[in-house]
């Protein structure tokens, strides 16, 4: 779900952190928008 909501595919070989960085910055904005 995560990889496939940032448009990252598994060639890009982008690591877990790399990943986990993105979504914790998603998350924030979800929850500014929730907010408002």
């Amino acid at each position: 779900m995560g990889r496939s909501m940032l448009n990252i595919t598994y060639r890009d070989r982008k690591t877990n952190i790399w990943g986990r960085e993105q979504r914790k910055i998603t998350d924030v904005f979800e929850q500014v928008r929730r907010r408002t």
